[in-house]
């Protein structure tokens, strides 16, 4: 309820604080604002208590240096605070290559990007998901090669039994000298477009991305566009850009030096060597950095291309032209790319452009003997959707032994624990695949709210009396009616952070108190004057969890 303050003192702000269990709901440290003014930490704190004057306020303690604030129970027990930001914001997760199923990596950026999508949509965001898709690329060019000369059909899911070709083909790719060539020639007539070869890669690239959304639904996740880079090659998106650029003197052409001929734009303050980044090489040909900046500024709404809405079935040959003009860029893309997304930033505002770009950098998830690797294979046994089978068989055995649950009961719990586990933490840090952490019933998982979630519906169906509002709280009640009201508050530091590892905790938090509530706190039993309003604090904690749980797109099941 930190707002309720902030409303009577604004310029206090960033000293308030949750005191101790006993010592008030909000506290106020005013040892440093004290400094400013020259006066001691007790004065000051006493001229903050006179002026917190609130119809939530039930009265306050000037204790040191501190100022105590303790809301009247009936408030606290009601109160809801929904954030109301605005804006459009183009948020682009997966761009998984379109040969190859999602492995258990793949779906940490998936997750996270998902994740953070509903969090910025529920502080009211106009949030836009876009799925990149690079149809182009020498990957891509090693499967369409080996088809051609193989001309085999798929005998498992199509992303799969891709990813399986693709190290057959890299293995002869990086032994075979003619191969190299062929592929290389291969990649050429992909990027040329409007020939046999391009056709047949775009059928596979289609293919085998209508097999990796069926993944994708297996946790709950959806886009809005796809954006091909086919597509964007097709329609000039690139040289209109760079034409752009060079006519309003953004960028130069060297003149001299190893770079001489090649087109650069001048960010002396991302502390490179040369001061600058090449956009265009000497021979004409694009770097990846130029192609990263067309697609920020197309997003930023500098022009059209075609892209194709989530209608997506598995053909998409006729985009319709679309400029998002987002005020807000934010990319799920690996801490790999760091350096990379630095310097698309600094282009961005040299060039004029001062839109927020946020790249949400996340840490990899690895094996316990190293980092996954397409070409080696070693992603083999991990994949999505076999992870989530076995997370499913697992959850089903366990649950079968207790309650005989039906399969979707099952999948809902599994699924949940899976997508939770690899959104949970912060996206800084480093996962370590571990199948214990990931199915655990106890402590730091979905499974665990999702139990607190079922154990509250069933006191909502089974209670034939109607809720009420009190300010007669108990210490186990009051602690809960306060946790609950810090929901709106904890997600709305989500969206400020790009990391949903707060509502994380809090959600496992607010389980931990509703089953202490629930052992001390009989409801359906409860005498006249207690059972209206526990049942109160019944059902707001179910519709928390629900909704929390939610913005993870996690399901409660109907038992467990």
């Amino acid at each position: 309820m930190y707002k309720i303050v902030e409303e009577v003192v604004p310029d206090l702000k960033d000293y308030l604080d949750i005191p101790p269990e006993g010592m008030g709901d909000v506290s106020i440290t005013c040892f440093e604002p004290a400094k400013k003014e020259g006066i001691s930490p007790m004065e000051y704190a006493k001229r903050v208590a006179s002026k917190l004057k609130h119809d939530y306020i039930d009265h306050v303690d000037v204790v040191g240096g501190y100022v105590n604030v303790f809301f009247r129970k009936d408030k606290v027990l009601t109160y809801s605070y929904k954030p109301k930001l605005e804006g459009k914001i183009v948020l682009e997760h997966t761009s998984v290559n379109p040969m190859k199923p999602w492995h258990i990596g793949h779906a940490r950026n998936a997750c996270l990007g998902d994740t953070m999508s509903r969090i910025l949509r529920y502080v009211g965001y106009d949030v836009e998901v876009q799925n990149y898709i690079n149809d182009v690329g020498k990957q891509m060019a090693m499967v369409v090669w080996y088809l051609s000369k193989h001309g085999l059909d798929a005998d498992k899911k199509y992303d799969h039994w891709l990813g399986e070709i693709y190290i057959k083909a890299n293995s002869l790719y990086e032994t075979d000298a003619t191969v190299k060539q062929q592929v290389d020639s291969t990649l050429k007539l992909i990027e040329q477009g409007d020939n046999p070869i391009a056709k047949f890669s775009r059928n596979i690239a289609e293919k085998c991305l209508a097999s990796q959304l069926d993944t994708a639904s297996k946790f709950n996740i959806s886009y809005d566009f796809f954006v091909w880079e086919s597509d964007v090659i097709k329609s000039g998106l690139f040289d209109r850009v760079m034409s752009d650029l060079k006519s309003k003197g953004l960028v130069r052409v060297v003149e001299h030096g190893e770079d001489k001929g090649c087109t650069v734009v001048d960010i002396p303050e991302a502390g490179l060597k040369t001061n600058y980044k090449i956009l265009v090489r000497s021979n004409g040909t694009a770097t990846y950095t130029a192609k990263d900046l067309a697609m920020e500024l197309w997003r930023f709404g500098y022009s059209s291309i075609p892209v194709c809405n989530n209608s997506y079935k598995h053909t998409c040959s006729n985009g319709e032209l679309y400029t998002p003009n987002a005020d807000k860029i934010v990319l799920v893309i690996s801490n790999e790319q760091d350096l990379q997304q630095k310097i698309i930033k600094h282009i961005l505002r040299s060039i004029g452009i001062n839109n927020d770009y946020i790249h949400l950098s996340y840490n990899t998830v690895v094996l316990p003997g190293g980092k996954f690797s397409g070409r080696s294979g070693n992603w083999q046994g991990y994949e999505a959707d076999t992870v989530l089978e076995k997370a499913v068989k697992k959850i089903r055995d366990e649950v079968r032994q207790k309650y005989g649950s039906p399969e979707k009961v099952a999948e809902k719990i599994a699924h949940g624990a899976v997508k939770f586990f690899l959104a949970k933490y912060n996206p800084r840090k480093q996962i370590v695949f571990d199948w214990d952490k990931v199915l655990s019933f106890e402590g730091e998982s979905s499974v665990y709210i999702q139990y607190a979630a079922v154990r509250a519906k069933k006191i909502m169906d089974k209670a034939d009396f109607e809720s009420k509002v009190s300010s007669d709280l108990d210490d186990v009640e009051y602690s809960l009616a306060k946790h609950i009201s810090l929901f709106g508050h904890i997600v709305e530091d989500c969206a400020k952070e790009m990391s949903a590892s707060k509502l994380a905790e809090y959600l496992v938090s607010l389980a931990d108190r509703f089953n202490r509530f629930y052992e001390k706190c009989p409801v359906l039993t409860a005498e006249e004057s207690k059972k209206h309003v526990r049942l109160y604090l019944v059902q707001r904690t179910y519709e928390t969890l629900k909704q929390g749980l939610s913005l993870f797109g996690i399901e409660i099941p109907e038992f467990m």
